[in-house]
């Protein structure tokens, strides 16, 4: 099955991108692959990604500018809370709406389409979509309970057992993308006169505020959205898949890289991408992390979460 891939990047991740998207077309055949990026760096990444001819670079101030969204997050919060808001998590919160904005925007012919989070690197291939619905993969690091209140409004009732989303990437069919958009619809029906990318943003912003009173810290996302509408959309069970995130001291050779794939593991995050770029990793502290985790996600047996202690 053919399908496109699309990313929301900072300048920052550039280096990660440039080692990222030559597997991705590796195992899927030079795909599109689409870079949103801010309106300042579009030269930087036109010229950084010419010699991809897959790639698109897509400025994101065409779907919606971060101050169009700053001014409506901080429109909504000031009429439910009566407060100004003076915090710095808004810039999480806009990539998410540039995420999801941007597929909800595609049109059949675009569809499937995977995500995928531009600090990841895909070890060996991952098969995104069976039978033209999407493969649905769960975490066994992470299950962050602020994301499922925040999406209970949204999505309604969740099911009652599942592993998060939070996967660095999510995919998405024609038939889960109605699924979703109809979902969205029901929870905030669009304007005509509403742009998608607007729409989005005060989904976003109303259940968060409406659910947490604030931006402050993180609890929203869009993995665990799309995640969640899938497993809704078609009943399927999910499946663990195991990668390496929050480990690293810096950046990994390519025999380290063999290592790490030999082991199973799917991809690998750089999430302080800032601080190990120009590091080299070692090898003892390497594969302590790697042994670690072996364990912990291939070989130790691990049950789904359960929401209904302490979700309501």
């Amino acid at each position: 099955m053919r399908h496109n891939f699309f990313t929301v990047s900072l300048p920052n991740n550039i280096p990660i991108l440039k080692r990222s998207i030559p597997q991705v077309n590796r195992f899927y055949g030079n795909p599109d692959f689409s870079i949103i990026c801010p309106n300042s760096a579009v030269e930087l990444f036109s010229k950084e990604f010419q010699v991809f001819s897959n790639v698109k670079i897509i400025p994101e101030n065409t779907l919606i500018s971060f101050d169009n969204f700053s001014v409506r997050a901080n429109e909504y919060f000031s009429a439910k809370t009566g407060k100004t808001y003076t915090g710095t998590r808004l810039g999480w919160y806009y990539q998410q709406v540039l995420k999801i904005s941007f597929l909800i925007e595609q049109n059949a012919h675009s569809l499937p389409i995977v995500m995928w989070d531009a600090d990841t690197i895909m070890l060996s291939k991952i098969d995104f979509f069976s039978k033209n619905r999407s493969v649905l993969y769960g975490s066994l690091l992470e299950f962050h309970q602020p994301y499922f209140q925040s999406l209970t409004p949204i999505l309604g009732l969740l099911p009652a057992r599942f592993n998060a989303f939070t996967i660095q990437f999510f995919s998405c069919t024609k038939a889960e993308h109605s699924f979703l958009i109809g979902k969205l619809n029901q929870y905030v029906p669009r304007s005509p006169y509403t742009s998608h990318a607007q729409w989005i943003a005060d989904i976003i912003i109303k259940t968060v505020v409406d659910t947490h009173e604030g931006f402050d810290v993180s609890l929203f996302s869009e993995q665990e959205l799309v995640g969640l509408s899938n497993i809704l959309c078609s009943g399927q069970s999910q499946s663990s898949l195991a990668y390496l995130r929050w480990g690293f001291e810096g950046i990994l050779s390519n025999t380290q890289i063999f290592w790490v794939s030999l082991l199973g593991f799917k991809h690998i995050t750089y999430e302080n991408v800032d601080s190990i770029l120009h590091q080299k990793q070692g090898w003892m502290k390497l594969l302590a992390f790697t042994l670690k985790e072996f364990y912990r996600q291939k070989l130790k047996i691990r049950t789904a979460h359960s929401l209904t202690k302490s979700l309501y």
